[in-house]
């Protein structure tokens, strides 16, 4: 949970003005000022705070929208990081980079625990990510954590509909259909190498971006 998805959460759940009429754009991060100049224009026609599902209703950018979900499930980021803990151990860079990027397009190999190492059939590591997405988000705010690959075949392109879908992968039993998804491209592979950074696969989120933060 970063500093500006708390705030805006705040201000947004707890329709709070007196944070509201404190807070200027220039104080949030570019990729904020999409969802500050929605609620500065609700604000001005409505003279009232939007709810979180006026601000998806006023906004067409599906990224955007995305973004607003999130910030408004940070509980659920939260409790998923928490249900993470229990299975992956997370150094001080991982917990950086987590609280920067999640939801999102950064995956991170963390090693995992001890205890319970035996129990999990892998290399010692295993590959754990918060998506960004609305609908995946809605899976993991009832069931807290997902195990699973990516739903394409190995070596092609990502699928982002659920007609292409079906013709690719036919045999599935049970297809959860959250619209067509718009692909920020795949996400960053993170690993850790006695504590250094390690890029795996470089993908939407930058090397120079991750390096920024830790």
């Amino acid at each position: 949970m970063n500093i500006s998805s708390a705030l805006i959460n705040k201000i947004i759940v707890e329709q709070d003005m007196e944070t509201w009429g404190a807070l200027e754009s220039h104080y949030l991060p570019t990729e904020y000022q999409p969802i500050f100049r929605a609620v500065e224009t609700h604000f001005s026609t409505f003279k009232s705070l939007p709810t979180f599902d006026d601000l998806k209703l006023s906004l067409r950018d599906q990224s955007i929208k995305e973004k607003i979900f999130a910030i408004e499930t940070l509980d659920v980021d939260t409790s998923i990081k928490e249900e993470l803990k229990k299975i992956v151990e997370f150094n001080s860079n991982a917990e950086k980079i987590s609280e920067k990027f999640w939801p999102g397009q950064v995956t991170l190999l963390l090693p995992i625990r001890k205890e319970i190492s035996e129990k999990i059939e892998s290399n010692g590591k295993l590959a754990v990510r918060v998506p960004g997405n609305e609908c995946i988000l809605s899976v993991l705010k009832q069931c807290k954590l997902i195990i699973g690959t990516s739903a394409n075949i190995s070596g092609e392109k990502s699928i982002l509909n659920s007609d292409e879908f079906k013709i690719k992968l036919p045999k599935v039993d049970t297809l959860v259909d959250g619209g067509k998804i718009v692909s920020k491209g795949e996400s960053t592979i993170i690993d850790f190498n006695n504590g250094e950074l390690k890029i795996i696969r470089e993908g939407s989120v930058s090397k120079e971006e991750i390096e920024k933060i830790l």
